[in-house]
């Protein structure tokens, strides 16, 4: 506390000292009420202000508040305005508007720096602005220009006149004609209001008009007021009767297309004209315009067909050389007329292949009418009584509808190589035209080779050299020499064997005695169309190898029992050439073989059967079936097969038991069919269930390897060693 009081007695004791004290500024003069109007669109002070300050200090006045703070919240401003400062509004910075914002606020303050600012309120008044209005008493609704055709260019027509309630607005004119195609014919001055005319009437070519006035201060527009003129005695242009329409022509027309048709309600300005145009120039080219003739004609030829051409909308404007009509259109449209279709060419040959097929023609129709459609067909005069023919009616291809076969022509009637046809097109309005083909039908290549004969048979020494000729294969074909149709080559080979392109067999690597090579031949000819064929069957090809070929041994005479034998002569005949391509001695060779064997199993057989001795001569040597006939003492006597009960077999004692065999042989063992001493006097019935071997008291003529294994110490054995030369070899 004692700080305090200490503090305030040293500011006491410096402002004593110093002697100064600081006032606050003062405003001393200031409108508090001031006035604006809304339209007001220049900078316009509102007050005059002065504020001092009575240290001497400098001040500054400026705006610290404004409400309204919408629309014109900157639109007020403290300025320099010697030798006083001001306030002024600042136009363009807002807009002033009367109903939004009637009355503004503004707080303008004055600064030292070192006081508090003082501070004065000015009231802004914003004056809404007046409208401008037509002076009614002057004002006319119609009006009448009288001889309108005499009225020269700069004529006053017409004064309108208007007014404004504020002070100081200025009212400005603006005018416009309706037809608009009449605004440049007259003109309104923008301040007074004075309607004249810019050119002279005469070309005004109308009988009444429009005319529509609006007034301005800047602010407010009025209008439009319209004045509804009548034009007394004017200069009319010719009215078109018959334009804006369609005219169809069909493209074969030729001469006139249109007369134009008009009216003239004023017929002392001279003739009438009239202009044309077209964004179709092409189009346009096809008819004449001259200008003056009121017809419109062909030049030239119309074509449907030329798409740009089709349709011509051509703009004509008639005029009397001092007003022009209204823009006038007319539309000429070419139609299509039905025109003759064309072959082409007329006449014409052609080849194709023989056989069963479709063929174009190279037949082209054109119809000069664009997508017209047209039908094929036979001519009446065409030849086609068999049927063998027809024509598709879309395409205008010929088809043969059976296999045309030029190779055999027998079996059918009417066959030609040669074969003219008349061919006619109709199109979808009936016209029709003709052409003349002649087909040429080729023998072609459709026959593949076939050999002779399916298989081939050939013998050939296992000696003979490479390259020897075996044979010959020979093919046909159905086909003629044309193109080398039955021309053929061979293929096919064994590898010890082969074919040539000729057909010839040659050795290429000869076999051993006894071998066989078998391999296939294929004959293909060379045909060029369609191209070459194969055989669709090859030819089976056997060669047969034999032993080379001995020197005959001499004949000698025979004994002197015997018949008197003499030798052949020593000049035999030629021998004959072996054109069937098999070795001749082969089947002398083969037949002699099989009577060797015939023989020698003739003569086996015989000894075996009767021959004691020759059957066991040393028995110990000999298998154990042998040892029948001399080499038993006791001889078993045959018995008779009984027929036995396929269900049953009869239990003897004598019977051994079964022996099971771990691995017995497929033909071997119990089931076995036996014949007791291969002596059997009938037929056995096979049909009948096999017997059970008597293994013990009837040998056969098959040795058992497994029973002969298991016989020694086996479990099989069912028998001691018998006596004899066959108890000697310990046989069962």
């Amino acid at each position: 506390m004692e700080k305090i009081y200490m503090a305030a007695t040293i500011l006491i004791l410096w402002l004593l000292l110093t002697g100064h004290v600081y006032s606050t500024p003062q405003i001393t003069i200031f409108d508090k009420v001031a006035t604006l109007s809304e339209t007001t669109n220049t900078n316009t002070i509102l007050s005059s202000i002065q504020c001092s300050d009575p240290d001497g200090d400098p001040t500054r006045t400026y705006v610290s508040n404004v409400n309204p703070t919408s629309p014109c919240t900157n639109c007020f401003e403290v300025l320099d305005c010697l030798p006083n400062e001001c306030l002024e509004f600042r136009s363009g910075v807002g807009a002033l508007n009367a109903a939004t914002a009637p009355i503004y606020i503004v707080t303008i303050a004055c600064d030292d720096s070192k006081e508090t600012p003082v501070t004065e309120v000015i009231q802004i008044n914003i004056q809404p602005s007046n409208a401008p209005r037509f002076v009614p008493d002057t004002f006319k609704a119609t009006y009448t220009l009288a001889n309108t055709r005499n009225v020269a260019a700069g004529a006053d027509i017409y004064d309108v006149d208007a007014t404004d309630d504020d002070p100081g607005d200025d009212v400005t004119y603006t005018l416009k004609v309706l037809p608009s195609d009449y605004s440049d014919k007259f003109t309104i001055e923008k301040t007074t209001g004075q309607i004249k005319s810019n050119a002279a009437l005469s070309t005004l070519c109308a009988s009444a008009l429009t005319f529509e006035v609006t007034i301005s201060d800047g602010d407010h527009t009025v209008g439009p007021q319209v004045i509804a003129v009548t034009l007394n005695n004017p200069n009319e242009a010719p009215v078109a009767i018959n334009l804006d329409r369609e005219v169809q022509v069909p493209e074969d027309a030729t001469g006139n297309v249109h007369i134009i048709e008009y009216l003239d309600p004023s017929t002392d300005w001279g003739p009438i004209i009239y202009t044309h145009s077209s964004i179709n120039t092409d189009g346009l080219a096809q008819y004449t315009f001259d200008g003056t003739s009121t017809n419109i004609d062909i030049v030239g030829a119309l074509d449907y067909e030329k798409s740009a051409l089709r349709e011509t909308n051509v703009k004509i404007q008639l005029s009397d050389s001092q007003c022009q009509s209204q823009e006038h259109f007319l539309k000429i449209v070419v139609t299509d007329v039905n025109e003759d279709p064309v072959i082409t060419p007329l006449r014409s040959t052609i080849e194709v292949c023989e056989g069963e097929r479709e063929f174009d023609t190279k037949l082209t129709v054109t119809d000069p009418d664009n997508g017209d459609t047209h039908t094929w067909s036979f001519h009446p005069t065409t030849d086609n009584r068999n049927g063998y023919f027809s024509i598709i009616p879309n395409t205008g291809w010929l088809k043969t509808n059976l296999d045309y076969d030029v190779d055999t022509n027998t079996d059918l009637p009417n066959i030609a190589t040669t074969k003219t046809f008349y061919l006619q097109v109709d199109d979808k309005g009936g016209l029709t035209a003709t052409a003349t083909l002649t087909v040429n039908f080729l023998d072609c290549n459709d026959n593949a080779p076939v050999f002779q004969q399916p298989s081939y048979t050939f013998s050939a020494t296992e000696c003979a050299a490479s390259g020897a000729i075996v044979g010959t294969l020979v093919a046909s074909d159905a086909d003629s020499a044309r193109e080398n149709n039955n021309v053929f080559t061979f293929a096919g080979s064994s590898g010890a064997v082969k074919s040539d392109t000729g057909g010839q067999l040659t050795i290429q690597t000869a076999l051993p005695a006894g071998s066989v090579t078998t391999f296939n031949v294929y004959a293909t000819d060379q045909g060029e169309t369609p191209g070459p064929l194969t055989s669709k069957n090859p030819a089976v090809v056997t060669v047969y190898f034999t032993e080379c070929p001995t020197t005959a041994p001499p004949v000698t005479a025979a004994p002197a029992t015997a018949a008197p034998t003499t030798a052949a002569p020593a000049t035999a005949a030629p021998a004959q050439p072996n054109t069937s391509g098999i070795d001749l001695s082969l089947g002398w060779i083969i037949l002699a073989a099989m009577l060797g064997a015939v023989f020698l199993g003739l003569l086996t057989y015989m000894c075996w059967r009767y021959g004691a001795l020759f059957r066991c001569p040393s028995c110990c040597r000999m298998p154990r079936n042998c040892c029948k006939g001399r080499c038993v003492k006791k001889k078993v006597q045959p018995r008779r097969p009984q027929r036995r009960d396929p269900q049953r077999r009869p239990e003897s004692p004598e019977d051994p038991a079964p022996v099971e065999d771990p691995n017995p042989g497929f033909i071997f063992g119990f089931w076995k069919e036996r014949y007791k001493n291969d002596d059997h006097q009938r037929q056995p019935n096979r049909k009948a269930l096999p017997e059970p071997g008597d293994m013990n008291n009837v040998n056969t003529n098959t040795v058992d390897d497994l029973e002969y294994g298991a016989a020694q110490d086996g479990p099989g054995t069912t028998k001691p060693p018998g006596k004899g030369c066959c108890s000697r070899c310990n046989i069962l």
